[in-house]
């Protein structure tokens, strides 16, 4: 169907001089998706895809105590999930819950995704991985500081080969931090680990929501191909990256779907 065959560019200045620099979201596959769920034709198999690769992504799967279930609590040890919105926790970017340090200086609490299906394309060089998530604070002087490190691991979960660690942000709205890149060769898994810092007071007020992590899909050229939509907001990349793209000529809506999400 020309429906599934339909894109909108998207331009990664983060990915400068590589293969991904300028991605294709596959617009039909991703609206299927998003209705339907990631089954079908989409499959999940080492080529990439659409499918959450980590599990619980907005603490609305608990444990006794509130536990965040499929997270270990490795410092701190009072992470849990707690109903966003009451008292002084913020509205929830996703669902009722978000995952919130407790009453501890320092709270760290991780995840690892086995990403060795996708074996093969990360031995090609050719397998990327997109991380997404939210954090916020707690507005107060000094403000208590949110961070997430995803780190790239060897097939023993031993050794780390990449690392994106975002800056220790104190944001009182939600706001994104994503990283995407391809994975390098010998990765077998991926580790994501939030971080709060108290700085002022008894709560840690470093709270996270909204955790994604998706394996971005590659055509046979090389180039990939993102099957979920996250990107740099507000670019034309026909006057980002003109040189890249067949922009000549082109008016709206027709240019204007050569943006970034």
């Amino acid at each position: 169907m020309q429906y599934f065959e339909r894109g909108v560019f998207e331009y990664h200045p983060e990915l400068k001089g590589t293969p991904n620099e300028v991605l294709l979201s596959l617009l039909g596959s991703f609206s299927y998706k998003q209705r339907y769920g990631g089954g079908g034709s989409g499959g999940s198999g080492g080529s990439g895809s659409s499918t959450q690769l980590s599990k619980n992504p907005s603490c609305q799967e608990v444990q006794a105590g509130n536990k965040p279930d499929a997270w270990t609590d490795i410092e701190g040890n009072q992470w849990n999930c707690t109903m966003a919105g009451q008292g002084d926790f913020p509205p929830t970017h996703d669902g009722k819950m978000l995952f919130y340090a407790g009453s501890v200086a320092k709270g760290a609490l991780e995840q690892s995704v086995n990403v060795s299906t996708y074996a093969a394309s990360i031995a090609e060089g050719k397998q990327s991985f997109r991380f997404s998530g939210w954090v916020s604070v707690y507005p107060q002087s000094p403000s208590d500081l949110a961070q997430i490190v995803v780190e790239y691991r060897d097939a023993g979960d031993s050794r780390v080969l990449a690392t994106f660690t975002s800056d220790e942000r104190s944001d009182t709205q939600w706001a994104r931090l994503e990283d995407t890149r391809i994975a390098p060769a010998g990765t077998g898994w991926i580790r994501v680990r939030l971080i709060a810092k108290r700085q002022e007071g008894l709560s840690n007020d470093g709270y996270f929501d909204d955790l994604s992590l998706t394996a971005v899909a590659y055509g046979s050229s090389g180039s990939s191909r993102a099957s979920a939509v996250f990107g740099h907001v507000g670019a034309n990349l026909c006057d980002v990256a003109p040189s890249l793209l067949p922009c000549w000529g082109l008016t709206y809506p027709l240019r204007d779907a050569f943006r970034t999400p």
